[in-house]
């Protein structure tokens, strides 16, 4: 697997979402990357499954940083590949676009809440409803920013 291919992907993804007027994004993405994890991974997973890198899964964890503070996250992985657009809504993070082998910071987050795949195309109806207008302007915004 190529990761920079894979890097230049998802930086090219998220520059297509930061491109576009937030009046057009879904609620869960307006103050993108805050709060945007879950449906960025998952239209970051079809992005991926139709530039033939294959199907990368869908992770949603959380931690208890302490007793009053809980936190969750969601990104894709394949194996040990981790990739993540949204990381750097912690403040912690300050790199845009994370793809690493065996990411530590990734792997603090421990508790299980939802794996599965990342492709929103075969999720309920509603789910693919609301992302799939998005996930056509995020496209067009990128195949603009390549014909530059």
């Amino acid at each position: 697997m190529n990761l920079k291919k894979i890097k230049e992907a998802a930086k090219e993804f998220r520059a297509g979402i930061e491109n576009i007027d937030t009046s057009f994004l879904p609620h869960t993405m307006r103050s993108f990357p805050i709060g945007s994890c879950g449906d960025t991974s998952l239209l970051l997973g079809t992005y991926f499954i139709e530039k033939g890198f294959g199907q990368f899964s869908y992770i949603c964890r959380s931690f208890d940083s302490d007793s009053f503070n809980f936190n969750s996250h969601a990104w894709m992985q394949k194996e040990n590949l981790f990739v993540d657009i949204t990381a750097d809504q912690f403040p912690e993070i300050r790199e845009k676009i994370l793809v690493a082998h065996n990411s530590k910071w990734h792997l603090k987050f421990t508790e299980p809440l939802l794996d599965g795949l990342a492709d929103y195309r075969i999720y309920d109806i509603r789910t693919k409803s609301t992302l799939d207008s998005v996930y056509r302007k995020i496209v067009k915004n990128i195949k603009i920013a390549n014909k530059s």
